[in-house]
């Protein structure tokens, strides 16, 4: 079980670095994008479609899936743009803020309670912040406020994402889990194919031509992490308790994905935004755990 989990992680963080990478060096306007993300959400179809199988699905599963897949594709073009002008690692952790968005949800529409610990990881995630703001991003200036409006969308888009399937979940508990997926993703790649054509005739914007090899790699990469992480993710879900699970989860995604950063991209990790990480990952786990 721990294995998988680690699996998850690393599959996420690799996940990350597809993005990344693509972001940085083929992605020259939004037609890249949705070409590059219509491929990769093919690949993660025919994955799930082979490991989960498909079956007859509920009407509120398709009401639900449906624009998850929409806002699945403008989630990651945001952290995508983020990253390209921000540092991945504190990208990666702001991202995985999105976990306030179901906890705020949850306490003022499903009468869920908010802990005082919970309330004592939001003074952590400012101060995190404010840390950040002093740091250096990778165009070499300090804090950059087209940053911080783009990744804090991103984790709104995030957030919202995780809220649609924890409803998703409360309203069809062990329902259609798989074809959950499925079908968003599928619509997820129906809707960047037509905004391709429609980015096209609106003002002529064609996909660039890139190199076929890297570019191949880099989706099927994208693809590969995508379909069998979030499939280990619905696994351990069913198997760990939910308060283990997502910190331990999305903080390793953040520690692993840190560590590429600086060992594949050179960002370099100064005191200063070490003390963030390391405040907003505590902020993290507080939020899950609370």
């Amino acid at each position: 079980m721990y294995l998988l989990l680690f699996g998850a992680i690393l599959l996420f963080a690799l996940q990350t670095i597809c993005f990344k990478e693509f972001s940085h060096r083929f992605m020259k306007n939004k037609a890249d994008y949705f070409f590059f993300s219509g491929l990769y959400f093919l690949i993660v179809v025919v994955l799930l479609l082979a490991i989960n199988g498909f079956k007859k699905v509920q009407l509120e599963t398709l009401l639900i899936a449906i624009p998850f897949g929409v806002l699945f594709i403008v989630a990651i073009l945001l952290y995508m743009k983020s990253m390209e002008i921000g540092s991945l690692s504190f990208s990666a952790l702001v991202f995985s803020f999105g976990l306030l968005v179901p906890v705020l949800f949850g306490q003022l529409f499903w009468s869920e309670s908010m802990s005082m610990l919970q309330i004592l990881a939001l003074g952590v995630l400012l101060t995190s912040f404010y840390l950040a703001g002093g740091a250096k991003l990778e165009s070499g200036r300090r804090f950059n406020i087209t940053w911080l409006v783009l990744i804090l969308t991103a984790m709104l888009g995030n957030g919202m994402l995780m809220t649609m399937a924890k409803y998703h979940q409360r309203i069809l508990p062990g329902i259609d889990v798989g074809e959950f997926l499925i079908v968003a993703f599928a619509t997820a790649a129906i809707v960047s194919a037509f905004l391709i054509a429609f980015r096209f005739a609106a003002s002529k914007e064609r996909i660039s031509s890139p190199k076929v090899i890297p570019f191949a790699l880099l989706v099927i990469g994208a693809g590969v992490t995508t379909a069998f992480g979030n499939w280990i993710a619905l696994r351990l879900a069913g198997e760990m308790p939910a308060v283990l699970l997502f910190p331990v989860m999305n903080g390793g995604i953040v520690l692993v994905s840190s560590v590429f950063s600086v060992l594949l991209f050179k960002e370099k990790m100064t005191k200063r935004i070490a003390a963030g990480m390391a405040l907003g990952l505590a902020a993290l786990v507080m939020i899950s755990i609370g």
